[in-house]
């Protein structure tokens, strides 16, 4: 075994830790989805109702702190899991992606056709970043380690980057225009990133996209969604439409097609921060189902107690 060697299969006779049981699941017309314990059960929040919900964000410090966007719809956000929940911008519009800040819950940032919002009060009120791009944007992240630092990603468009939480922006022209679909950040290093296009590659960074690899060994295909594990920046995980999980341990110089785990129409991917082997991914209708794993995908399971449903995005709590 490798320096990297727990990242990529856990000793033998260790026992599984009580990490990333915590998760939320949303279905692109229906409802929100809970669990406790990994999806063994579950609770359908019908008190949120049924919603195109496109994305959902849970906070590291508290995975009770959770919001969730839905395209045509609002931010809606909770502090205790979707008990209760607090509906928070009063026009209807096009939301495509919500991130919240690892150190401050209350820091969040949510992107839509045209335009974004940013929050420092968990939504109470926002601020519209219109000087950023008339660009359709279809993912944004935040790093974990300085809130200010954040990416979003358009479609048919760039990659625009800040450093000082969108007063100022970089549109990253050298990685080119594309079909950008979701991106994510290293939780240790904020210059280490990876953006996926649907009909395109997965592209990396190490410097925060001043320059940039496009990982063509693995392909074109339609990504959908990239997770970078919290403790390792190396290890990471893309799904695509019509395609495999595909896993990596170095950044995408080598990469596993996990072929076990049949081929789905795969819109989302989440790694637990505290375990990266503990992952969970979500199928919008090829077969329709959570499938999650805690061995990194060497073996899963399908979790069919929840139902077959369009699946849309997932986020682990820790």
């Amino acid at each position: 075994m490798d320096s990297k060697g727990f990242f990529l299969r856990r000793a033998a006779g260790t026992v599984k830790a009580a990490n990333g049981l915590i998760q939320t699941a949303c279905v692109n017309g229906g409802y929100i989805y809970t669990t406790n314990d990994g999806w063994e059960t579950f609770i359908e929040r019908t008190n949120v109702g049924t919603a195109n919900w496109v994305s959902v964000a849970i906070s590291v410090s508290n995975p009770l702190i959770q919001t969730a966007v839905a395209n045509p719809g609002f931010v809606y956000t909770t502090t205790d899991g979707w008990a209760t929940y607090i509906q928070r911008t009063s026009n209807s519009i096009t939301w495509a992606s919500v991130a919240i800040s690892a150190a401050n819950p209350l820091i969040q940032t949510g992107v839509y056709s045209r335009s974004m919002l940013i929050t420092a009060n968990g939504w109470a009120t926002n601020t519209q970043r219109a000087n950023v791009s008339t660009t359709t944007f279809s993912s944004v992240a935040i790093s974990a380690s300085n809130h200010l630092i954040q990416t979003a990603v358009a479609t048919s468009g760039y990659i625009y980057t800040t450093i000082d939480g969108w007063t100022t922006w970089t549109q990253q022209t050298s990685v080119g225009s594309r079909n950008w679909n979701s991106i994510a950040i290293s939780a240790t290093d904020p210059l280490i990133q990876t953006a996926v296009a649907i009909n395109g590659y997965i592209c990396t960074t190490t410097d925060g996209w001043v320059t940039n690899t496009q990982q063509t060994n693995v392909g074109s295909r339609t990504w959908r969604s990239v997770a970078i594990s919290a403790l390792d920046p190396l290890v990471q995980t893309a799904v695509a439409n019509g395609s495999y999980i595909c896993t990596t341990t170095d950044g995408w110089e080598n990469f596993t097609e996990h072929t076990n785990v049949k081929n789905r129409n795969w819109y989302g991917v989440a790694i637990s921060a505290s375990d990266p082997l503990i992952q969970t991914a979500v199928d919008y209708g090829g077969y329709g189902y959570i499938c999650t794993t805690d061995d990194g995908w060497d073996t899963y399971t399908e979790q069919t107690n929840i139902g077959s449903r369009t699946w849309y995005q997932v986020a682990i709590g820790n």
